[in-house]
């Protein structure tokens, strides 16, 4: 009677392998642990020393192998939904800006991952470009005048390329990875939720800081993680991200979407609630108006047939503050001293901007060379944008922005189904307020804007009923 020879197992010299490699590299990082001790990421959270802990580069080695093994374990899953994985990645980087690893930047890792990705892609699966041309040309003339821009900024420009050309990047991946309505909705849904996770950390380190006067921030500017109010010197909260405007810009963008996005109506509040705390936590007097601005302007996005009935009330609202005299008294009690009374010194700043535009108006100063004109950056996005790329740059910025919510509202008109005209009014209204918070801040070559434009453009292609590659990929 025969007897079946034992095969060997393919797979057992591999594992083997894995298993000596992973020793070794083991091995190897707690030998010299000692001398990368210096270098790891914890030490940039102000007053904490890394070399507190025991072999910190060992840990953090020993937790990335066991989340590559549980990634192995679930490559079928991740390989079947690649683009999804993808959208989350890219979506979650915005939230980390402010851990980077020497001269690795997570932003720009998964960017190269990315865009590797979509070409890869593009090429095997035949996928089309998805972006629209619109879009394309708007980008298209930015990228070109950042590239000009060097005529005036020379070096410090070519080093500052990579930045707005991540972003243009960005967008336009996403536009492509977005491919399905449940991939749209799954964007919008990771937005939220990364947004939502972050106030909560961002108010846990408030807590913090309140209760042992310990700061948890990976802030860029050592001069603005505090701020003296009304209740003393507080923690300016900015979480992974590089500035506590950041990520409240974050916050507000993903409130946006969370007004609208169909959910139960608990969820809806609690993660209006936490995002809200969240950006209280920043004390940024620029934030806390642009959220405001956000709350009114949704009453008029979710029910615009009322909007006589509201202007009429926001009014006599007006008038009785100005005629009791209460307006002026939250103005110098509360307002100022939570960042009103800088308001003078932005407009000192936008002038001097202006000025630098007149001086140079077709390529501006250059990428990275705002130092020339002023200290700090133009706290107003559009005229930033002018002054270190030009005028056209800014113009198609404008047009861009302006693009995105009309074909948001367009959209909106144009559909009976309730849901989906939800989910064009939450891109819609983040669009706006974006514009609005622009006026504040200088974000223009914010990473978190050119995602969630990303988000917006690819929300176009999605509801837009006439694409056939998108109903023919839903599901």
């Amino acid at each position: 009677m025969n007897q079946a020879v034992a095969q060997p197992d393919s797979r057992a010299w591999f594992n083997t392998l894995i298993g000596v490699l992973g020793g070794g590299a083991t091995a190897l990082v707690v030998c010299f642990d000692w001398v990368f001790t210096r270098y790891h990421p914890l030490n940039e959270i102000d007053g904490f020393d890394a070399g507190t802990l025991v072999y910190p580069w060992t840990l953090t080695a020993v937790a990335l192998v066991a989340l590559g093994f549980a990634a192995s374990r679930a490559h079928r899953v991740v390989f079947a939904h690649r683009y999804a994985v993808a959208v989350v990645a890219i979506i979650a980087a915005c939230a980390l800006t402010g851990l980077n690893i020497g001269p690795i930047d997570p932003v720009d890792l998964v960017l190269v991952l990315a865009f590797g990705f979509w070409a890869i892609s593009s090429m095997v699966e035949m996928r089309p470009v998805q972006t629209p041309r619109v879009v394309l040309l708007l980008l298209s003339v930015i990228a070109l005048a950042s590239v000009a821009s060097m005529i005036n900024g020379r070096f410090s420009t070519i080093l500052s390329l990579h930045t707005v050309f991540g972003k243009l990047v960005m967008l336009f991946v996403l536009t492509n990875f977005i491919a399905s309505h449940w991939q749209q909705r799954l964007a919008v849904r990771a937005f939220i939720a990364v947004s939502a996770a972050t106030a909560v950390l961002a108010i846990a380190s408030e807590v913090v800081y309140l209760s042992t006067g310990y700061p948890i921030t990976f802030d860029d500017n050592p001069g603005g993680r505090f701020k003296d109010t009304p209740l003393g010197e507080m923690l300016r909260a900015s979480v992974f991200m590089t500035s506590s405007q950041t990520m409240a810009h974050m916050l507000i963008l993903a409130m946006c979407l969370a007004l609208f996005e169909p959910m139960r109506r608990r969820t809806r509040l609690a993660l209006l609630a936490v995002m809200t705390a969240g950006v209280l936590c920043t004390f940024s007097f620029g934030a806390y108006l642009a959220m405001f601005m956000m709350y009114v302007l949704s009453l008029f996005v979710r029910r615009p047939q009322k909007t006589p009935s509201y202007l009429v009330f926001g009014l006599l609202i007006f008038g009785a503050l100005y005629v009791s005299g209460l307006g002026e008294k939250l103005k110098t009690e509360v307002f100022e001293p939570i960042g009103l009374r800088n308001a003078m010194e932005r407009v000192e700043y936008m002038r001097i901007g202006m000025h630098a535009v007149e001086h140079h108006p077709y390529l501006g100063v250059g990428l990275g060379n705002g130092s020339r004109v002023l200290h700090t950056p133009v706290h107003n996005a559009y005229i930033q944008s002018a002054v270190d790329i030009g005028i056209p740059a800014a113009a198609a910025l404008v047009l861009l922005m302006g693009y995105l919510a009309v074909r948001c509202a367009t959209a909106m008109g144009r559909t009976t189904d309730p849901e989906r005209r939800a989910r064009c009014k939450g891109p819609l209204l983040g669009m706006i307020v974006m514009g609005i918070h622009f006026m504040s801040e200088p974000f223009y070559n914010n990473i978190v804007s050119w995602v969630f434009m990303g988000v917006v453009a690819a929300s176009i292609c999605v509801l837009d009923p006439h694409n056939k590659w998108i109903e023919a990929n839903d599901g």
